[in-house]
C-alpha cells in the first residue's frame, strides 16, 4: 500500500512552522520531499517521528535538511522504520522564499 504525496508544510518560511501526519499503521519506509521555492537562500527543516501526534517530549530526529545550493530545488530523504507519526518542522527561518514538504509512505499494511 502507498500514501502518495501528502503535503505537510505548505509555502512556509517562519521558524517553528510545524506539520504533523499520523498514519494508522507504520509504513516500511517513507520519503520526505523538501521543496525549496524560488529565491530561497537559507533555511532548515527537521524530519521527526513519534508514537503519537500529541507527544509532548522530544521527538526522534530522522533527518535535518539544511538548504544548500541554488533555489528552486528539491531535497529528498528516505527513512526506514515503522513510525506511526511524522512531523516536519522549520528550525531555521527560510530566507528569500518558502518551503513546501511532502510525505510519501510505502508498506505492506
Amino acid at each position: 500500500m502507498k500514501l502518495a504525496g501528502q503535503t505537510m508544510l505548505n509555502a512556509q518560511f517562519t521558524q517553528d512552522a510545524v506539520a504533523t501526519k499520523q498514519l494508522l499503521v507504520g509504513p516500511d519506509d517513507t520519503t520526505h520531499s523538501i521543496k525549496w521555492g524560488e529565491g530561497v537562500s537559507v533555511g532548515e527543516v527537521v524530519v521527526e517521528a513519534a508514537d503519537s501526534p500529541d507527544f509532548a517530549g522530544t521527538w526522534h530526529r530522522l533527518a535535518t535538511v539544511t538548504f544548500e545550493g541554488v533555489a528552486p530545488k528539491i531535497d529528498q530523504i528516505r527513512t526506514p522504520g515503522a513510525y506511526s507519526t511524522y512531523r516536519h518542522r522549520v528550525t531555521v527561518p527560510v530566507g528569500g522564499g518558502t518551503v513546501t514538504t511532502k510525505l510519501e509512505a510505502n508498506g505492506s499494511w
